[in-house]
């Protein structure tokens, strides 16, 4: 259950005004606890639930932490998992990816829109603009 984007950013923004001026994850908590709060529905309150999915985040990232490194300068540490989408999102280690084209197809590509909605959210700060000059020349 979801609401309405304008006033869940309002009771967010509410949050942070009570905490002078900055907000943290286990005050919005907090205040969704309420059933009646428009922030109730975003979050699994069935405890049983809640642990077996909070296992699964702590696993998707310990993936994400493990790299595999170079003795080459040339190459930093690179993720050594990557997420594959086939009949579901699995990871798959990053050297038999590169060897599917199939697969790499769909990591650059996903990069590629990760790179450009990093440049669409920080597209106002003029101390990025070297750095998008250098992204939109590749």
């Amino acid at each position: 259950m979801h609401g309405d984007p304008q006033k869940v950013g309002e009771e967010i923004d509410s949050i942070r005004a009570k905490h002078g001026g900055s907000v943290l994850p286990v005050q919005i908590v907090a205040k969704a606890k309420s059933p009646s709060s428009i922030l109730h529905g975003y979050f699994e309150w069935d405890d049983t639930e809640a642990s077996r999915k909070f296992r699964e985040d702590q696993a998707r990232a310990l993936l994400r932490s493990i790299v595999v490194c170079s003795e080459s300068e040339d190459f930093p540490p690179t993720r050594a998992f990557v997420v594959v989408v086939e009949e579901e999102a699995s990871y798959h280690h990053i050297t038999d990816v590169v060897e599917n084209d199939e697969h790499l197809e769909q990591v650059l590509n996903r990069a590629k829109r990760a790179v450009k909605a990093w440049r669409l959210r920080y597209k106002n700060l003029q101390h990025f603009s070297e750095l998008f000059r250098l992204i939109d020349a590749i």
